[in-house]
């Protein structure tokens, strides 16, 4: 008796607070190994390569005026840098992209 009082006042409400309160969680992480343009990267992750789209980052593509100078900005603050994409409430805040696939 005294047993299943334990579990019910415990461990029942700890499984309610580690699984059903929001939170974020990183589920990619990773070396940045080459910065692609002002929002696309490549990182290793789990010894295999992955290209990620930043989100809500809007630079302008190689081949457009500025492109050039977004990239070097990126590359300056994460090139050979360990990095995680996170999920905050449903959204990712970067996107995983295969290419090829």
């Amino acid at each position: 008796m005294k047993l299943r009082r334990l579990i019910a006042t415990f461990f029942l409400p700890g499984l309610f607070l580690c699984f059903g309160a929001p939170s974020m969680a990183a589920s990619l992480y990773g070396k940045v190994i080459e910065i692609i343009d002002g929002d696309t990267i490549r990182l290793i992750s789990l010894n295999r390569p992955v290209i990620v789209k930043l989100t809500a980052i809007d630079a302008p593509e190689m081949n457009q005026s500025g492109g050039d100078v977004a990239k070097q900005h990126l590359l300056d603050l994460i090139f050979d840098k360990m990095v995680a994409q996170l999920e905050k409430e449903g959204g990712y805040l970067a996107n995983d992209k295969e290419k090829g696939a």
